[in-house]
């Protein structure tokens, strides 16, 4: 099965580009396999994998001479493992245990190498490591004056259980029960001797102490009642004198409706031509982190996953923490909610209430929206940490098979364009981390303001005089005949192979023509651009074989992230794969410049030849006098919408004809 997932993720295009490799060295054939395959993570759905990879040669009785090559090709090899992990952006998610079934004797043999002996060490690194120190008892002297020497010998003191006991606890094995099944020596030692996950990485959650003599381990399960009131009624006098700093924007969308006794939680008019989402920010929007000694995934909190953000607040339980976000563009948006989705760790370190503020641009003051308490779904559970496990969330409601709380601004409908998300601490007081998995500002995307309108006063220039013989110009998109014989069909695309380029990292690239919205990801990560912009293309080989001829292109949104759609295309095509790629259209999509719906991932897609399905987000362009017949396609993405880092799409349709 797992080979059978290792051919199908080539096939997806899932493959690490300019590793590099050293054919000579095991180790970097192993590191490099693993890095292929932690690559497809997301393409298997998976949140976790555990490697195992085996390095021999150090088993050196006759000689000692080979000892430092091998020490320099681990350190070699480490650097090229540890770049691409960072490369993929996973690092801080990985953790490398090195080790050996037994040590060596102390002191060489006759022939200037060592023999088998008991103790030795291990040791572990990685981006989330609390590392820096050595755990456990190191032996001085490392003589026969030492009590644990014998014969040359160490006899350990400390067992690999206690390394494995923590690290097992980081992968989320948590239960005494679920631990004495993964490691059956762990009770042959005091549970408190065991290292835990606290003590090897920096989000670690589980820790023992002794108690009246008796060792007591938990993880934080300690959950505190809220201390804050939610702000019912807006303030009868306003908070600060008129901003210094005026706007495009307009400040506040006045009542349709006004009433004469508004109730404590009036619920303002919103305009229409706006988009309700559910979330007026994402991984678009550039993020300042505050309160925090040191943060990890600071990108997780908006990246529309159950991965999580984490906050080191050691020495820092005393001062809000939170984060600051701001469009790469002015954008005009009303939050009428914020909700917060529960990490995996204890419910400790939950935050325990919110504050919401906004601002018009960076040199505006912030302005207050509202605060509450949080409080959690679902009993507290806890949600499982995964990159790739997507939140399927509307604007009336949090996805529901997650843990998230939400405070609402029923009465809000002042215009901001920036927002400021302020946590006043975590639910266990005395806490030195604040985590959780995602944040949403469930709102209202306003549409852009209108153009000025023409001028009226006449022309200083007059046109030249009317021609005595007029005639009609015909029109620049003729519509082209096509051969009778030709079949009309929703997409010349699917089925067929895909294939992809200019992209770091690519996620389902099937999914870009499959009948569904699952989408398709493209990473642009160290990619070049192109006079500043990320570029992008896919080629298409449909299945059929036949020539066809494009008329309609169309593209679905897909689940969140507004700033990753496409908003200006090239398309081209070829009669065979030793033709060059001719020109069918190119430019913007109309949707460049406007807020868009978003479809749910997976979604069957009913379409047709004359249009595209009208119960989902699309936008399409057409090429009515186009009448050329190709055989491949090729789509560029010369820009998204906020010149992201990621390319994103529901799915590709190339309605046309298919010439039989």
């Amino acid at each position: 099965f797992e080979h059978e997932q290792q051919l199908a993720a080539a096939a997806a295009g899932i493959e690490v580009s300019d590793y590099p490799l050293n054919g000579e060295s095991s180790l970097s054939k192993g590191l490099n396999a693993i890095a292929n395959h932690m690559l497809s993570r997301n393409f298997r759905n998976v949140n976790r994998d555990i490697y195992v990879l085996r390095e021999g040669g150090f088993d050196m009785h006759k000689s000692s001479d080979g000892l430092a090559p091998a020490f320099q090709d681990i350190n070699a090899e480490l650097g090229k493992f540890i770049n691409e992990m960072k490369r993929q952006g996973i690092w801080e998610d990985v953790a490398i245990v090195f080790g050996s079934e037994f040590g060596r004797s102390i002191p060489t043999n006759s022939n200037g190498g060592t023999d088998h002996g008991w103790g030795g060490h291990a040791f572990l690194i990685g981006g989330g490591v609390n590392g820096g120190k050595i755990l456990g008892d190191y032996p001085h002297p490392l003589n026969s004056a030492h009590d644990q020497y014998v014969r040359g010998r160490m006899i350990p003191t400390t067992p690999h259980e206690f390394v494995w006991n923590g690290v097992a606890q980081w992968l989320g094995v948590r239960a005494d029960s679920d631990l004495d099944l993964v490691l059956p020596n762990r009770k042959s030692f005091s549970e408190c001797d065991h290292f835990t996950d606290k003590d090897l990485f920096v989000d670690g959650a589980c820790d023992c102490t002794i108690i009246d003599g008796a060792c007591s381990c938990q993880c934080d399960t300690v959950t505190y009642s809220p201390t804050v009131s939610p702000t019912l009624s807006p303030s009868e006098s306003p908070s600060s004198e008129p901003t210094s700093h005026p706007s495009s924007l307009p400040s506040v969308i006045p009542s349709v409706s006004p009433t004469l006794n508004p109730t404590d939680s009036p619920t303002a008019e919103l305009p229409e031509g706006g988009i309700l989402v559910n979330s007026i920010i994402d991984s678009d929007a550039s993020y300042l982190s505050f309160g925090c000694n040191s943060w990890s995934r600071e990108w997780a909190s908006v990246d529309g996953s159950l991965e999580k953000f984490h906050c080191d607040r050691t020495d820092l339980h005393h001062v809000p923490a939170g984060q600051v976000f701001s469009p790469p563009y002015v954008q005009a948006t009303i939050a009428k909610k914020v909700r917060v989705y529960a990490g995996d760790a204890g419910t400790g370190l939950d935050p325990i209430d919110v504050t919401l503020e906004g601002r018009l641009n960076a040199e505006a003051p912030w302005e207050s929206i509202g605060s509450g308490d949080l409080e959690f779904n679902n009993n507290n559970a806890r949600n499982v940490r995964s990159s790739a496990v997507f939140i399927e969330s509307t604007y009336e409601s949090g996805d529901v098979n997650y843990t998230y709380a939400e405070v609402d601004f029923p009465s809000n409908n002042a215009v901001y364009s920036d927002y400021k998300v302020t946590f006043s601490g975590t639910r266990k007081y005395e806490e030195t981390r604040l985590q959780f998995a995602e944040l949403e500002i469930p709102g209202m995307l306003l549409p852009p303001p209108p153009t000025p309108p023409p001028t009226l006063s006449p022309s200083v220039s007059p046109t030249a005089p009317p021609t005595a013989h007029p005639t009609h110009p015909p029109t620049p998109w003729p519509t082209a005949a096509v051969a009778d014989n030709a079949q009309a069909v929703n997409t010349i695309l699917y089925p067929g192979s895909v294939e992809s380029f200019g992209c770091s990292r690519t996620v389902r690239a099937g999914a870009a023509i499959a009948p569904t919205t699952e989408k398709f990801f493209c990473d642009h990560l160290d990619m070049p651009k192109q006079d500043g912009i990320w570029v992008d293309s896919l080629t298409f080989s449909p299945a059929h074989g036949k020539l066809s001829v494009a008329k309609d292109l169309r593209l679905y949104t897909h689940n969140n992230c507004g700033n990753c759609d496409c908003v200006d295309y090239l398309l081209e095509g070829r009669v065979d794969a030793s033709s060059a790629w001719e020109e069918i259209g190119s430019g913007d999509f109309p949707w460049r410049g406007q807020a868009t719906c978003r479809n749910s991932r997976g979604i069957t897609i009913n379409s047709t030849f004359e249009s595209g399905d009208s119960d989902l987000c699309y936008d399409s362009v057409g090429f009515p006098s186009h009448s050329t017949p190709y055989l491949d396609y090729k789509y560029t993405c010369r820009r998204t919408r906020g010149n992201h880092r990621y390319h994103q799409v529901g799915r590709i349709e190339l309605a046309g004809y298919i010439l039989e």
